[in-house]
């Protein structure tokens, strides 16, 4: 009888404790204020499509929170679950939500693909037995209709000549999963050799029907550089062309990598014509390629670039076909910037600004701000803007 009153009483003490713990989260909760945005310049529809994170502090008070669809939500207002899931961009939550036993131990999502039928990743199996290299692809597929789930082993031809290889992109074309790959080559001196290939696979014969080396470079103390991918704005989505750099610098231990001006390449790969073309920008634009991965965006049409010029940001935005300069927009000094569905989001302290790099147009600009009427009255609260994903 003595063990059942104890149990009982563990749990009695167990339920106070988390209600003494949610009181305590409410009561530091109610001292926080409402904020909200209030719009400057706009539409306050496009508000929708933003997710942001950030920070009030006033004296000893501070707190994260998150804005989504313009609802603010404190981190000590969220559940366990909330919190987890904040580490991750909202499409990758759209999809643990919408596919979650096909989304499971999935947590790399650079390297898939969506379209309105299927949903497929593509991640590099490496296995090193008896110190020799072994590699394949491993290939998730689901077929949304009827959740049917396909997973798939295919060897890498010639495998024994490379050290490494990394998925760069995948597309599905002519019925076919199109994969780019960079490979590193095995080398016996001090080059390195760097290849970028393109593989068609056919998953119904599960094989490999194409390979081909799309670029080739060997560097060494003579050619110093690397190849660099841009982000693409609309990731696992459907698209024909495949953008990449080749950087070429000098390496040092007190300056790092130093590009060589002049000598860079950028280049488009068309996947519906497998065509490879070298895409020049003129050279008044002042366009350097040591950032590539960080200021290069690129959709169906544009290639972004941002930068910094006298003082403020700037995104070039060039026409991917047509070859030319569509606008050269600077939207002021701004601590972050994303692009997404032609449209740049970039946010300063605690203001957003949502406007069209291909016009200069201001689709929305807003500043989160207090809400209470009483807590309006403290001038030395800060409120920052640190991260921005879209929906």
């Amino acid at each position: 009888m003595k063990r059942y009153i104890s149990s009982i009483l563990i749990v009695v003490v167990m339920i106070l404790s988390i209600g003494t713990y949610y009181a305590q989260v409410t009561s530091y909760a109610s001292n926080l204020p409402k904020l909200t945005f209030k719009t400057i310049e706009g539409n306050e529809k496009e508000l929708q499509s933003v997710a942001l994170g950030g920070y009030y502090e006033e004296g000893s008070l501070s707190e994260h929170f998150r804005v989504e669809s313009n609802k603010l939500k404190y981190a000590k207002e969220q559940s366990y679950f909330e919190k987890f899931f904040d580490f991750y961009d909202p499409n990758y939550k759209r999809l643990v939500n919408e596919y979650r036993s096909f989304m499971r131990d999935k947590e790399y999502i650079e390297t898939y693909y969506e379209d309105r039928d299927n949903l497929t990743f593509v991640t590099m199996n490496v296995d090193y037995e008896n110190r020799q290299f072994s590699s394949y692809f491993n290939i998730d597929s689901l077929e949304k209709k009827n959740k049917d789930e396909k997973s798939y082993e295919i060897d890498v031809p010639e495998q024994e000549k490379y050290d490494d290889i990394t998925v760069r992109d995948i597309q599905f074309a002519q019925s076919k999963l199109q994969v780019i790959t960079q490979n590193d080559v095995i080398t016996k001196d001090e080059k390195d050799t760097v290849e970028i290939h393109h593989y068609t696979i056919d998953l119904a014969g599960q094989k490999i029907v194409s390979d081909e080396t799309l670029l080739s470079e060997t560097f060494d103390s003579s050619n110093e550089g690397h190849f660099s991918m841009p982000s693409k704005v609309d990731r696992g989505m459907a698209s024909h062309v495949f953008l990449l750099a080749l950087v070429k610098g000098r390496y040092s231990e007190e300056e790092g990598f130093m590009e060589k001006r002049g000598e860079s390449s950028l280049f488009a790969y068309h996947y519906d014509t497998k065509k490879l073309e070298k895409i020049k920008i003129p050279n008044e634009e002042n366009i350097t390629f040591e950032s590539v991965e960080s200021d290069f965006f690129y959709d169906e049409e544009t290639l972004y670039v941002t930068g910094w010029e006298e003082g403020m940001n700037r995104i070039l935005t060039f026409d991917i076909d047509k070859r030319k300069v569509i606008n050269d927009y600077k939207p002021g000094s701004v601590d972050f910037t994303e692009i997404k569905d032609g449209r740049i989001f970039a946010i300063t302290k605690g203001e957003l600004l949502i406007a069209n790099p291909k016009t200069g147009k201001t689709l929305y600009k807003g500043e989160l701000v207090v809400d209470s009427d009483d807590q309006k009255k403290d001038k030395n609260h800060i409120i920052q803007l640190h991260d921005i994903y879209i929906k």
